[in-house]
């Protein structure tokens, strides 16, 4: 019962599906009768980018691999400090492998969120989605691979004839694309 001059609040939860205008109905209903209807316009604003960097690059399988991802955000064209990436805090990092998700952390107030991944097979995939409210979503995959070396340049063409020139010197460079430390015992 609401007597004259009484009132009724609350909260109400909003989740936004995408930016622009929405309306919100308020209703005031006695059975099946609409008394009185009040229509409020919200305006949504779009979401903010993340900018997410994961170390290492790249994810060696059969090993534990520790890694950092720092979350920041990438400010407007207008802002004033549209050079700075200010960390973002509280954002949620799902870890998942395979499809199976192996850990979800929240970034601390510097923006980072750490995490060990325990001996991923090879050729497995692993994804990393960073959400935050008042954001869009950041997904990356990342192929998990035992090609952990780049040989420079990845390709070498050269024709050598018996009776001709039968020897060229070529540079190769071979670079270590892992985050851990190889010893080359021969080449």
């Amino acid at each position: 019962v609401l007597s004259k001059g009484d009132s009724v609040s609350g909260w109400l939860e909003f989740h936004t599906v995408k930016e622009g205008a929405a309306k919100l109905i308020v209703e005031l209903v006695s059975g099946s009768e609409k008394l009185q209807s009040k229509e409020i316009l919200l305006g949504i604003a779009p979401a903010k980018n993340l900018n997410v960097e994961v170390i290492p690059k790249m994810i060696v399988p059969y090993i534990s691999n520790n890694l950092l991802v720092k979350v920041t955000e990438i400010p407007s064209a207008e802002s004033p400090d549209s050079n700075l990436l200010k960390p973002v805090s509280g954002a949620v990092v799902n870890f998942i492998l395979s499809n199976v998700a192996v850990a979800i952390i929240e970034t601390n107030n510097q923006g980072f969120a750490a995490f060990t991944l325990n001996a991923p097979p090879n050729n497995s995939k692993l994804v990393i989605e960073v959400k935050k409210q008042g954001y869009n979503t950041f997904r990356k995959e990342i192929s998990i691979s035992e090609s952990i070396l780049m040989f420079v340049p990845s390709e070498i063409r050269d024709n050598l004839t018996a009776n001709g020139i039968s020897e060229k010197q070529r540079t190769l460079g071979i670079v270590n694309a892992s985050p851990i430390a190889l010893t080359i015992k021969k080449i």
